[in-house]
């Protein structure tokens, strides 16, 4: 969609990124009154990743031949729409190992 009608004023919203709970997110804002709208999609995402961050999730390593995987719960995968042989960045901290999409 290249743009929608502001509910505000009436003219029309241009896509953009918006800053959502510290995240870019796809949507709309109205060049003139600066009305923003989320898309769909992304708030679907963002609400399932802020139940996430309630939980208290674990994650399994096992091992695969000479390597080692790390079992993702399906919660995690869902909520950030991971696919089959997504390639993560691994960003190695003193006690703690983060992913990043």
């Amino acid at each position: 969609m290249k743009g929608m009608k502001c509910v505000a004023c009436g003219k029309t919203a241009k896509p953009a990124k918006l800053r959502v709970d510290n995240s870019q997110v796809p949507g709309w804002k109205c060049p003139d009154c600066g009305e923003e709208y989320l898309d769909g999609v992304a708030v679907e995402t963002l609400l399932a990743i802020r139940k996430l961050k309630a939980e208290r999730l674990t994650a399994k390593v096992t091992r695969q031949g000479n390597s080692y995987a790390i079992r993702v719960p399906m919660q995690v995968v869902n909520a950030y729409r991971l696919k089959d042989k997504k390639q993560l960045k691994i960003l190695p901290e003193e006690k703690r190992i983060v992913l990043e999409i």
